[in-house]
């Protein structure tokens, strides 16, 4: 800063290192907290996916940042070395971080001696230069485990697309986006155009023609749905395999499905067939996925994946397959309400602004 003096300027930097620090010990205390938490299985009761879910909307984070906090909780435990010298404030939370990925019982005191001697931004490399030289088998399970691919919002109107893939794979997509950048053709490009915009633009272009040869090779089947066929015998329902469903398992099935139930005589021969029941119409499906933004809308979850329909009023209870007795939820709250109800307070038909819809 223009026309502070020397002494200001050291005075700041003592602040800032004296915050710095108490950030630091407060997160290592924290991630302790979590790594207790998880292992006693505390986020169960509140209906949470996992105890990242249930961190995510404790604290108001990502849920990509809270996966990591749980992550790194749970390596810690098993790390001695590491969570002593992070209580200690002689590693920082991005070493520890590096470090839990890489670092077991036996071999952290080697790779914490590595931590010390190199920077933060270095470690990942050395790290996997040091994985590659000593444990090859486990290098190669990490690359297969860690593969992934993240999408995430952002505040502009875009979305930012994350890919952790083998090395050559994307160094080939690298070469393939150089090489449509080279050859001029993307249009939203001109002359004084950062690289990254022009990668960006590249991209976008593969992106467009990789779909549109998908397009053109589709077959109609994509659009089919899957018949579930249940069987009813002396009270209870089963699968054509014979499995028994208890009855919220059932109930489940027949909440979001093409559905056939054939009845059984005593002795196990059918009596009947029914009809099949589409319980939601691919149109209705659309209007319960506009309403409710594409998201899961149990309490506190963010799930926009797997999403299931669920009547709030079962149809066998009376419920209507009417757009006010629709709510949207994930694979995992699907079944959680089916075994164990709403949480207490929870009104669904409130959530989706509608009255309690029965038959008549």
């Amino acid at each position: 800063m223009a026309g502070t003096d020397v002494p200001t300027l050291v005075a700041l930097e003592a602040e800032i290192c004296a915050i710095a620090a108490s950030l630091a010990a407060s997160r290592a205390q924290l991630l302790a907290l979590v790594g207790e938490f998880d292992a006693a299985g505390g986020w169960v009761a509140n209906g949470a996916r996992s105890c990242a879910h249930w961190l995510a909307e404790l604290l108001d984070i990502e849920l990509s940042t809270a996966r990591e906090h749980v992550r790194v909780a749970r390596a810690l435990r098993e790390l001695p070395v590491t969570k002593q010298q992070f209580d200690a404030n002689e590693l920082s939370y991005a070493k520890v971080r590096q470090l839990t990925r890489v670092a077991t019982a036996d071999n952290e005191a080697e790779l914490v001696a590595l931590a010390h001697v190199c920077a933060a931004g270095e470690l990942p490399r050395r790290l996997a230069d040091w994985q590659r030289q000593h444990e090859p088998d486990r290098a190669r399970e990490r690359k297969w485990v860690e593969r992934g691919l993240w999408f995430r919002d952002e505040p502009n109107g875009n979305r930012t697309l994350i890919a952790q893939l083998p090395a050559e794979q994307v160094t080939m997509l690298e070469t393939l986006v150089d090489a449509e950048v080279l050859s001029g053709a993307t249009s939203a490009s001109g002359a004084g155009t950062p690289l990254r915009h022009q990668r960006a633009d590249a991209f976008a272009r593969l992106i467009d023609r990789l779909v549109a040869d998908a397009s053109a090779d589709a077959s109609g089947e994509a659009g089919r749905r899957v018949e579930l066929v249940l069987h009813r015998r002396m009270g209870e329902t089963s699968l054509g395999d014979g499995i028994v469903l208890p009855e919220p398992v059932a109930r489940q099935f027949t909440c979001d499905a093409d559905l056939r139930v054939m009845t059984h005589w005593a002795d196990g021969s059918p009596a009947d067939v029914g009809r099949r029941h589409r319980l939601v119409t691919p149109r209705l499906r659309r209007l319960v996925t506009e309403r409710d933004g594409g998201r899961c809308r149990y309490p506190g979850c963010r799930a926009r994946h797997f999403i299931k329909v669920h009547h709030i009023v079962h149809w066998e209870d009376g419920g209507h397959t009417l757009l006010a007795n629709l709510i949207s939820l994930c694979g995992y709250h699907h079944r959680f309400v089916h075994e164990h109800g709403w949480p207490a307070g929870f009104d669904p038909h409130q959530a989706v602004g509608a009255a309690s819809p029965r038959a008549a």
